[in-house]
């Protein structure tokens, strides 16, 4: 398992987890870039370069892990690992393992399309989604979460179908086995949790939640990013009182 990514997202711990719980051995050359930096959206211009600078240094350390480990059957590369992918190929020219790309988001459909940070058509955006398309074509296998993210790496950004494999993020084994059951004579609840990018359908569930005012529900929001205005200015509408805001939440906190 090889680069920066993130080791709490849910998407690296679930699938690495799972792999362990088949009998694979996991061996780690990696360094975790993003420890403290929860909402990557919101970061000032200075953390960008404390981040390139650390993502440097860790680069250069996990190189010399990797080197001196032996060979490995499938070089794994999680999320986000679209610049990891690229030093992981040239690491893996001798060895030629198998080398499995786990994007989780397309770069250019998140930062162009969904979120609208970089503007459609300008040299950003193109470089944007050469960092998308390049480690996809770099990869032995790319790992989608759903058919339909599937479908978008092949028609948009060109990966052929017989690199993609789909694999559900699904829940760990903790969690599949946790028993629930609701408290008598209580409200309904809702529990939603998630970071607040547009894609994940926050302003949908903020309109719920305003249509739903009058009715005995209760709604927990559990998290924090882009559109965290909006969820303050629900929170601050009067008869506000069936909407609770928590703004994030560790794995086991949570």
């Amino acid at each position: 398992a090889f680069g920066s990514f993130d080791k709490e997202f849910d998407r690296s711990w679930i699938l690495l987890e799972a792999l362990q719980q088949s009998g694979a051995e996991i061996s780690y050359c990696h360094f975790d870039l993003w420890a403290g930096h929860r909402h990557k959206t919101n970061l000032f211009p200075w953390r960008w370069l404390l981040l390139a600078g650390r993502y440097l240094a860790g680069l250069i350390r996990i190189t010399r892990q990797f080197l001196q480990k032996p060979r490995c059957d499938v070089l794994y590369v999680g999320y986000m690992g679209h610049l990891d992918l690229l030093f992981a190929a040239l690491l893996n020219r001798q060895r030629r393992s198998t080398l499995v790309f786990d994007p989780c988001i397309s770069l250019y459909n998140t930062l162009v399309e969904d979120r609208r940070i970089v503007g459609e058509g300008g040299l950003l955006a193109r470089i944007i989604r050469r960092l998308d398309v390049v480690p996809c074509r770099l990869a032995d296998l790319v790992l989608s979460d759903t058919r339909s993210h599937g479908e978008y790496f092949e028609s948009v950004l060109g990966v052929p179908s017989r690199k993609l494999h789909r694999v559900f993020v699904g829940a760990g084994l903790d969690w599949q086995r946790a028993r629930w059951s609701p408290r008598e004579h209580a409200a309904f609840e809702v529990l939603f949790y998630a970071k607040f990018s547009p894609l994940h359908g926050l302003p949908v569930i903020l309109d719920a939640v305003e249509r739903l005012k009058a009715e005995p529900i209760r709604f927990t929001i559990v998290g924090g990013g882009q559109l965290e205005e909006d969820v303050r200015r629900a929170v601050a509408r009067p008869r506000s009182s069936a909407l609770e805001w928590i703004p994030w939440l560790e794995r086991d906190a949570l």
